[in-house]
């Protein structure tokens, strides 16, 4: 089954906010949600999952009551540091372990 908003141009930007660790940067995709889309938490709120590489934003359309859970992935880039510890991530995962920071 396929998300409402699998192929909505919005989409890229909800899960950017998933990405965000920078509140300047934070703040600016915030003002970019289409109208009645609204950040209702993000993952970092919560000690018990903060420490664990895992980051996602929760977001909100208020107009027909849609919840989206935009995850952050493995970042596959050139900052080689950040790919290797999110690589490192999913394999403690994978042996079952939960990885820490």
């Amino acid at each position: 089954m396929n998300s409402p908003l699998a192929h909505d141009k919005h989409s890229v930007l909800m899960t950017k906010l998933a990405y965000q660790h920078n509140d300047t940067k934070l703040f600016k995709t915030l003002e970019e949600l289409p109208e009645g889309f609204e950040l209702f938490l993000l993952s970092d709120e919560f000690k018990e999952v903060k420490g664990h590489e895992y980051r996602c934003a929760v977001i909100v359309n208020s107009n027909d009551k849609t919840i989206i859970f935009a995850n952050a992935g493995t970042r596959i880039d050139n900052n080689k540091i950040r790919m290797g510890s999110d690589l490192f991530a999913d394999a403690q995962l994978g042996l079952q372990f939960l990885p820490s920071k």
